[in-house]
């Protein structure tokens, strides 16, 4: 593909940035960016110290970055300044993709949340047996592992990222999704209520995240 088909998104660096997190195993701060430059621009600290001192001189260097934009790209520093398509690229081509185009292509496809839900609905419930355990939602990211109580009911046994603690135990006809606000959040999983008459259908159809009862969020 030629040329940056794909302008910057925010959104999308964000995916980027938290692939280098889970690369490198670390938190983005200043006491990462020593790992995370050397990650980047392949170079020891003398070598970098090297090619800047030749770059003065008048000698290029193909595929670097500086300690500022680094920085400020990885909000390791406060700035307002978005990096360019070049840059997006070129950080994008260090974690082994294309291009950021590549990057922005298989992004799309990899952070499809519908997709990395594990979930199961009412017509599966005949199929466990009491006791049985499932897991709801993107382990090992969010998650809710459950204890199927026999009917439509469940406990909570283990919880991370949910509004849910271990212990809770409710009844119900499935599970759906809240609506996608952005591509970098999972959304939130929503109990759907046993009955069709019941008033919290209402809610659900018309969800709102500012104003919905946690209660109804797994």
């Amino acid at each position: 593909m030629g040329g940056n088909s794909y302008k910057y998104d925010k959104e999308l660096f964000e995916l980027l940035k938290q692939e280098y997190k889970e690369r490198l195993k670390i938190q983005l701060t200043l006491g990462s960016y020593e790992k995370l430059r050397s990650f980047i621009n392949k170079e020891t600290l003398d070598e970098e110290l090297n090619r800047i001192d030749n770059k003065k001189k008048g000698h290029k260097s193909e595929d670097k970055v500086s300690e500022d934009s680094i920085k400020r790209h990885f909000g390791l520093i406060n700035s307002k300044t978005k990096p360019s398509l070049s840059s997006c690229s070129l950080y994008a081509r260090k974690l082994g993709y294309l291009s950021w185009d590549d990057f922005c292509e298989k992004a799309e496809q990899k952070y499809d949340v519908t997709k990395g839900f594990s979930t199961i609905d009412f017509y599966k419930f005949s199929t466990l047996n009491e006791s049985d355990e499932i897991t709801i939602g993107w382990y090992p990211k969010k998650y809710c592992r459950l204890k199927f109580l026999g009917e439509y009911s469940f406990e909570v046994i283990e919880s991370y990222g949910m509004h849910s603690k271990i212990g809770r135990k409710f009844e119900t006809a499935g599970f759906r999704l809240t609506p996608i606000s952005n591509k970098v959040e999972l959304p939130e999983v929503i109990i759907e209520p046993l009955f069709d008459d019941d008033p919290l259908w209402t809610i659900i159809e018309n969800f709102d995240t500012d104003f919905c009862c946690t209660d109804l969020l797994l």
